[in-house]
């Protein structure tokens, strides 16, 4: 019984991350560059796989970085 209890908590998790890679994108803006970014600190979760301080510092990376998703990076 425990096992089956784990496995399902095993597979909830995976599904609920599977969900948010899914979820897509979000686009940058123009304006948003590294000398215009704000010093706050709000996590963002890269297409890189990356967690950066906020959008614009993510969106400001040379090659272009997408936001996977907002919040840290799952490892």
């Amino acid at each position: 019984m425990t096992g089956r209890i784990l496995l399902l908590g095993f597979l909830l998790v995976c599904v609920v991350a599977g969900i948010k890679a899914s979820e897509g994108v979000l686009a940058c803006s123009p304006e948003e560059s590294d000398s215009n970014c704000p010093k706050i600190f709000e996590p963002v979760c890269g297409s890189d796989r990356i967690t950066y301080p906020n959008r614009c510092v993510l969106c400001s990376k040379i090659p272009p970085v997408q936001i996977a998703y907002d919040g840290p990076c799952i490892e």
